[in-house]
């Protein structure tokens, strides 16, 4: 003969059913927020290329000017940020032609740093740990494994130029976006 449940059977399984869709209940949307920026893309730099202006404010023979690089909008997978400072480059001109131009990531590729115009070595100089590099962005001094990045740039049509920046990993003699 079968038994039938009792009283005390039905209430510990009705109890364990409800506690069961509470909690699964509370659950959902715990696990929605955390699995949210899976979905989304992470933007850690500006993908359109930077106006720098007309291409003349550039001098050959002149020191190499300093451009601060500001992202309009910078998203990771939780929030959005407007008009962050993102780094710098050096933006020099290497000839009489107005395309003849070279641009330089302002980040030691040591360790991060950012690097300055040595205006008397005419070189550039990370001050964190004295690595030194040439115009070109040849190494020439220092703990850096390889030289400072170059990043692309182009004269337009417009005769202005548009400056693509690219973070690089740090610490190793290879150049690799990050």
């Amino acid at each position: 003969m079968a038994k039938e449940p009792d009283r005390r059977q039905f209430l510990t399984i009705t109890t364990c059913a409800i506690g069961g869709g509470v909690g699964l209940v509370a659950a959902v949307p715990v696990l929605r927020v955390l699995s949210d920026p899976l979905g989304k893309t992470t933007v850690t730099s500006p993908r359109e290329p930077f106006d720098l202006g007309p291409a003349d404010r550039f001098i050959e023979g002149a020191p190499p000017r300093k451009i601060e690089i500001v992202a309009p909008v910078l998203k990771d997978g939780w929030s959005a940020a407007r008009n962050v400072l993102i780094g710098a480059a050096f933006v020099r001109r290497t000839g009489p032609n107005p395309a003849d131009i070279d641009a330089r990531s302002a980040i030691c590729p040591h360790l991060g740093c950012a690097v300055g115009y040595d205006s008397a070595q005419k070189n550039y100089l990370c001050p964190c740990h004295d690595s030194r590099f040439a115009l070109t962005g040849a190494k020439l001094s220092g703990p850096s494994e390889r030289g400072l990045d170059d990043l692309p740039i182009k004269l337009g049509s417009n005769g202005r130029l548009a400056l693509t920046w690219v973070r690089y990993k740090l610490g190793n003699s290879q150049k690799e976006p990050a």
